[in-house]
């Protein structure tokens, strides 16, 4: 007779052993698995974006005008203490008639008088007559001796002035050397061109003697020769 009670079955070991693996493995129909997160929505890309570009457009602006306010102080140094700041110009409303041509009259008579001097090469063109003082180029009329333009530099000596076939060129005297050059129209006063006379960084030093003839300022010193079309500068 056989004892059964210390035996287990082992169909049922299986099973129960099963059952349990299967408990612990599978959730429950009542546990739900962590959700994936939500795509950010169109709003709030286009929200972060605005943001993004209102920082780098006040960046944007904050350096262009550190730039702007730098440009205006500059401009002011320069107007200061440049010749801006020194000099003055007074243009003809109307330029003077030219003289008619003729035999002088019989009896001569001061017609006007200045205490300027004469511009040298051709001084009288078309009803206008240069001189020039200490600090102003002047065109006069001819027939009256009134100012009908004038350029004033305070901040320098007029050296020398030359006129020559509608063009007055004016040689300045800058800390001793005179170096600078301003031609102006002689009979508006417009101004034409403006040199300095150092070359290839070579100064001119001293006071240049001046001649002039239709087509060249000739401008000497003992280092240097300058020979300058009146008509452009070169």
């Amino acid at each position: 007779m056989t004892d059964n009670a210390g035996m287990s079955d082992p169909g049922a070991d299986s099973a129960a052993a099963g059952d349990a693996h299967d408990g612990a493995a599978t959730p429950s129909a009542g546990v739900l698995a962590p959700a994936a997160p939500e795509p950010p929505s169109t709003g709030d890309v286009v929200m972060r974006y605005r943001a993004r570009m209102r920082r780098q457009l006040r960046w944007y602006f904050a350096v262009v005008a550190v730039v702007v306010i730098a440009l205006v102080a500059f401009a002011v140094v320069i107007l200061r203490r440049g010749e801006a700041a020194h000099a003055h110009l007074h243009v003809a409303a109307v330029p003077a008639a030219a003289l008619p041509s003729g035999a002088p009259a019989a009896t001569q008579a001061l017609a006007w008088r200045s205490d300027d001097t004469t511009a040298i090469g051709e001084p009288y063109y078309k009803g206008t007559v240069v001189t020039y003082d200490q600090h102003t180029v002047s065109g006069r009329n001819a027939a009256t001796g009134a100012r009908l333009w004038w350029y004033t530099r305070t901040d320098v000596s007029v050296c020398s002035v030359a006129e020559q076939d509608g063009k007055t060129i004016a040689l300045f005297d800058h800390n001793g050397n005179c170096d600078e050059m301003t031609t102006l129209d002689t009979r508006t006063g417009q101004r034409v061109w403006y040199r300095t006379l150092d070359s290839n960084a070579r100064p001119t030093n001293g006071r240049p003697l001046v001649a002039i003839n239709q087509y060249t300022i000739l401008l000497t010193t003992a280092e240097q020769v300058h020979a300058i079309d009146p008509s452009g500068g070169i």
